[in-house]
């Protein structure tokens, strides 16, 4: 099957299968980056695979989604994303692992670009055949591998525990200089592991559909289109014709894919480069006096980011605003009356950061502040 997988790599465009005389290497070289992927056969059955990529996207033959190894991955540093056969779009991020009959459909996505992964073929029919001496020797049942951790699903994803990470990381630490000896130790130490623990429940969150990431990419077109607008996501489910709970997850989505998204009291927005200078103030006040005091600092030319309070049980807790006018304030006084500001869990004391045109704008809204004796300050007033 090994064989099968590399000439049918060696097809696709920009990667070339070369081969040696203890290893095989399939080299990705393409105008968007570059990849590497050192193959080790280990036993009659079992191929370890080194990954090393500089890239955004890693190519797969349609011939070898036919094929079918079962499969363990297991995420290094980075992340990677592929769509499977059933249509579920699936995520590895740094020390998730995945044990899989499914293969990649299209290829594997590389949000990040570097990405750093152990991959380990196993051909079950091989190895019922070639490999019995083996599985006796070590009391290892290859083929329970799938009946425990793919018997409710074709994938399982979960985060390596400590046992586990301290195996893969072994392994990695052979990436550069490796020594089929200890490969081959350290992966029946991986098998033997993973065949006498009670598998965890697979992780959920690691699953999106393929129309969740269709709805999720168009939804992060509409947010960075027009920087300056809030999207509430009573629209963006209305414009999909999907629940608010699903355009939630999409948001999820795009958020574990790395980009910055946030959810404002006036809806989603990626925040713009912010112009000028970066201040805070710490102030404290009655729910009575919030609308005046953030009049204040938007009448002085500057916005309001964020309210920062220190819980006592939470730590630090911040809320993104992104209030910059009158009429920003107004509709931010008339959520308030539907909910407690997180300014009400500290007595009132709380922190902003501001966006400031200029130092003389900071200081003029400082002064307003201290004129409503609002603003705290090192001395105590």
């Amino acid at each position: 099957m090994m064989e099968s997988i590399l000439k049918n790599s060696d097809t696709v465009l920009g990667v070339e299968w070369k081969s040696g005389p203890n290893s095989s290497e399939l080299l990705l070289e393409q105008e968007d980056g570059r990849g590497r992927m050192v193959f080790h056969p280990l036993f009659p059955g079992v191929t370890l695979a080194f990954i090393q990529v500089n890239a955004s996207n890693w190519p797969e033959s349609e011939a070898n989604a036919e094929l079918r190894p079962l499969l363990i991955n297991y995420c290094v540093a980075g992340r990677s994303e592929l769509l499977l056969d059933d249509g579920a779009y699936i995520y590895l991020k740094e020390n998730d692992f995945a044990v899989s009959e499914q293969t990649a459909q299209d290829g594997y996505i590389f949000p990040t670009r570097l990405y750093q992964g152990i991959k380990i073929y196993f051909d079950i029919e091989q190895l019922s055949q070639n490999a019995q001496e083996l599985m006796s020797a070590f009391e290892l049942d290859f083929t329970l591998l799938r009946e425990n951790y793919c018997r409710r699903q074709k994938t399982y994803i979960n985060e390596a525990d400590s046992t586990l990470t301290a195996i893969f990381r072994k392994l990695w630490a052979l990436s550069e200089q490796p020594s089929l000896f200890y490969l081959r130790i350290y992966t029946l130490e991986l098998i033997y592991e993973l065949l006498h623990t009670e598998p965890r429940p697979s992780k959920t969150c690691g699953f999106y559909t393929e129309l969740q990431v269709g709805i999720a990419k168009k939804a992060e077109q509409i947010l960075t289109a027009d920087l300056r607008k809030h999207i509430p996501v009573r629209l963006l489910a209305e414009k999909f014709s999907v629940s608010r709970q699903i355009i939630v997850g999409d948001i999820a989505l795009l958020r574990s894919s790395g980009e910055e998204i946030l959810a404002t009291p006036r809806g989603y927005v990626t925040p713009k480069e912010a112009r000028g200078i970066l201040r805070r103030v710490a102030v404290k006040h009655t729910p009575q006096e919030m609308e005046a005091e953030l009049n204040t600092i938007v009448d002085n030319g500057c916005t309001v980011i964020d309210v920062i309070v220190d819980h006592p049980i939470y730590g630090q807790l911040t809320g993104p605003l992104q209030i910059s006018n009158r009429y920003e304030v107004s509709q931010f006084i008339e959520r308030c009356k539907k909910a407690e500001p997180l300014s009400s869990l500290t007595d009132g004391i709380h922190l902003h950061t501001l966006s400031c045109p200029d130092e003389a704008a900071f200081e003029r809204t400082k002064s307003a502040l201290r004129a409503l004796r609002v603003l705290l300050e090192e001395n105590g007033n």
